[in-house]
């Protein structure tokens, strides 16, 4: 039977792990909480036992072998076992979380019944994250090996579990998603730059989807290579080229109509980007029948 041990406990963290067990179906190997720091990061590694935390506040980024998720407050995330993971803070709001590592010949099983899995690792939860907090400072709080206390963490770990159940049936008899996939925040921002490229900037992207700039960032230059700014700007000048054209409208009304306050701040991002001046690109284009 494994010994147990302990970290000593801070107010910013506390851990409970090699934790000995009376069962081999569920057991708990470790559970605790941390208040992470700008800096934390966590891999890659790779665990032989599952691992699920519940994030009551910031932000960070899990990666599982080669897929990055956003992760939120109120959202729960699993490191799945056998699995390369890697997660870290997002500097500038760093998550705080507490977690629970479980294994056992059924624990597979008992996590199908959640909305936890490799495919879908986060989750929405509809239970307040304080709850889990409680049950896992309860799993903390005997920390001597006894059988009574064995008996005591697994039954908060299949209280935890039931939970999470719980969860996966709300979000399916809602038909709620549990999280986007990042393939779909960039499709809704894409959509949201078409419909309003005239008039927005990147924070009202951020707002419209509902992510932090700085994963925005991270998402743009991973599957399109370019910024969120970028593609704005990019859209726009595609757009004006249109403009100048199929219409007859000046330089200065095109400008205006794909969000630009002044004429020559659009004229010297459409020479940046075209080699040539509005006038010229129009000039040349009817010379020529197309550019």
């Amino acid at each position: 039977m494994a010994s147990q041990e302990s970290k000593p406990s801070s107010k910013n963290y506390d851990c409970l792990y090699a934790v000995g067990h009376q069962t081999t179906d569920l057991y708990l190997t470790y559970c605790g909480f941390e208040n992470c720091s700008p800096t934390h990061s966590f891999g890659p590694v790779w665990r032989n036992e599952y691992v699920i935390h519940f994030i009551s506040g910031g932000h960070g980024y899990l990666q599982i072998e080669d897929t990055e998720y956003e992760l939120n407050t109120n959202q729960a995330f699993l490191v799945p076992a056998q699995v390369t993971t890697y997660y870290h803070a997002d500097p500038d709001n760093p998550y705080q979380y507490a977690w629970i590592g479980f294994s056992g010949k059924k624990a597979a099983l008992y996590l199908e019944g959640t909305p936890l899995s490799k495919e879908h690792p986060i989750c929405a939860l509809t239970t307040p994250v304080s709850e889990f907090y409680t049950i896992i400072l309860k799993m903390l709080q005997d920390r001597k090996h006894t059988l009574s206390n064995d008996i005591k963490r697994t039954a908060y770990l299949y209280h935890i579990l039931s939970i999470l159940s719980s969860t996966s049936q709300i979000n399916t008899d809602d038909n709620m998603p549990s999280v986007y996939s990042p393939e779909d925040y960039i499709n809704l921002a894409l959509s949201f730059i078409k419909k309003n490229y005239d008039h927005i900037c990147v924070a009202d992207i951020v707002d419209y989807i509902g992510i932090t700039r700085s994963w925005l960032y991270t998402l743009f230059k991973k599957r399109l290579n370019t910024s969120p700014q970028e593609y704005l700007i990019s859209y726009r000048l595609e757009k004006s080229t249109q403009l100048l054209r199929d219409t007859e409208f000046s330089v200065t009304d095109i400008a205006a109509m794909i969000g630009y306050v002044d004429t020559l701040t659009f004229s010297k991002a459409f020479k940046k980007n075209f080699s040539v001046t509005p006038a010229q690109y129009r000039k040349l284009y009817f010379e020529k029948g197309e550019l």
